[in-house]
């Protein structure tokens, strides 16, 4: 795993630049949650403290025409509230029908195009949104460096294998005055842990003069099983719920959960506030990213900032999860 001693501290205080140190993911502005109830939920999150959105070019683009995307949706909040100064825009490219890829020449023409809308003339961060495992990572590489600094404080990559992750880091680190890959997007929970895992192989190659990437940690909630909410549910809820209930079914899970529940009691808060909170405090995580489809669901941001884990509880869970993360086997990309 990423040795924290090597962290590039212009990454890894993310955590200590806003009141609420998690990331507000914005997948489902546009497609589950309307224009109105996106507004809502902004409006909440910046309310509390909240300052950092993740968002990507490709998240509801069949609903561009009529500006119902994520990224106008946002861009929409931030230029009527005025707040383009306050917060900080993760965004991703690469998998958007039409600038699809990471060619130098498609990566800029994408960013200049998820800049105008999200009416903003630069982000925290530009990611590449998955490998297109056809370029160069010598040309990955250099379209992610120009970016900097005037478009992007920081870059990143999200989906790559560990040879590719490795090579385009490489090809950075041979530009001198190209800057370096500051964060890996994957999923990280209590529950899932396996492709980080996977990328450990990266992380040996890694020289003492290199600053190790930061987590952005995806799927903060584990879809929704970490929040405890389909344990008992009855009914149809959704695809999520299909999807819990066939992956996360060992007595492992169950045990997983019972001790997050038992934690939040003794703190008197919900479940979902101590999966962020292990996050929060994970050394190798620069923030986790959750999603919501409703303002009320922002408690669990709030609550888990009135809390901290003791290192025994960290490490119970801690210990807990990769249990739990053997027992399901090799990583196979979803």
């Amino acid at each position: 795993m990423i040795d924290s001693a090597r962290v590039d501290t212009s990454v890894w205080n993310w955590k200590a630049r806003t009141s609420i140190p998690i990331a507000l993911g914005g997948s489902v502005f546009g497609w589950l949650v309307p224009p109105k109830q996106t507004d809502a939920i902004l409006d909440e999150f910046y309310r509390i403290g909240g300052r950092f959105i993740d968002t990507s070019d490709a998240y509801s683009y069949a609903s561009r025409p009529s500006g119902g995307d994520s990224e106008n949706l946002i861009g929409s909040w931030i230029h009527r509230r005025g707040v383009a100064g306050d917060v900080r825009i993760i965004t991703k490219v690469g998998l958007c029908p039409g600038v699809s890829g990471l060619a130098p020449d498609t990566v800029n023409q994408a960013v200049n195009a998820s800049l105008q809308r999200l009416r903003i003339p630069a982000v925290e961060a530009v990611l590449a949104h998955a490998d297109d495992e056809i370029t160069a990572p010598e040309l990955i590489a250099s379209g992610l460096a120009a970016l900097l600094p005037s478009r992007a404080t920081h870059i990143g990559l999200s989906g790559f294998s560990a040879p590719r992750l490795r090579a385009v880091r490489h090809a950075l680190a041979m530009c001198p005055g190209a800057g370096s890959i500051s964060l890996i997007q994957e999923e990280l929970n209590l529950v899932e842990r396996r492709r980080i895992g996977s990328l450990t192989a990266v992380e040996a190659t890694v020289t003492a003069a290199e600053s190790a990437p930061g987590i952005l940690a995806t799927a903060a909630l584990a879809r929704g099983f970490l929040t405890g909410k389909f344990e008992n549910a009855t009914g149809r809820v959704g695809n999520r719920q299909a999807f819990v209930a066939e992956n996360y079914k060992l007595p492992g899970h169950r045990r997983l959960l019972a001790e997050v529940r038992g934690i939040a009691a003794k703190y008197a808060v919900s479940p979902a506030a101590v999966s962020l909170r292990w996050l929060v405090q994970h050394d190798q995580v620069a923030l986790p990213l959750a999603s919501v489809t409703r303002p009320e669901q922002l408690d669990a941001f709030g609550q888990c900032t009135t809390f901290r884990l003791s290192e025994d509880e960290w490490i119970n869970l801690d210990k807990l999860s990769a249990a739990v993360s053997a027992s399901a086997g090799p990583f196979h990309q979803r």
